[in-house]
């Protein structure tokens, strides 16, 4: 997993996201890791109330002590009233001036109807 963590922070400083913390940590904060992407996916999931056979589906397993992790802070996140999988653009600085070009993308991506 350490080459895809890598590819990651590689992919975020290319996009111009050079926060030092994401990439070698600091002395409080650990840097970013492949791992971290798959812990939002399944939390937010659990948020969101997916069951444990669909996200297991999609993450390739689900111990009981990791689903008793994530279904706290799944429940931490119901309790606070966040929205799954909110638009971070506001949360990351470097990402502010890019929300249109976020929008621009996912339009282009949508399939074109029959005919057109």
């Amino acid at each position: 997993m350490e080459r895809e963590a890598q590819a990651l922070r590689d992919d975020l400083k290319a996009a111009g996201i050079e926060r030092e913390g994401l990439q070698t940590g600091a002395d409080n904060v650990e840097a970013l890791r492949f791992h971290d992407l798959r812990a939002t996916f399944v939390t937010w999931s659990m948020r969101e109330g997916r069951g444990d056979g669909w996200i297991a589906d999609r993450t390739g397993h689900l111990t009981p002590e990791m689903r008793a992790r994530y279904a706290r802070a799944a429940r931490l996140l119901a309790d606070l009233k966040y929205v799954p999988f909110p638009s971070l653009v506001g949360a990351i600085p470097e990402l502010w001036g890019a929300a249109d070009n976020v929008r621009a993308i996912a339009t282009a991506r949508k399939p074109k109807p029959e005919g057109a």
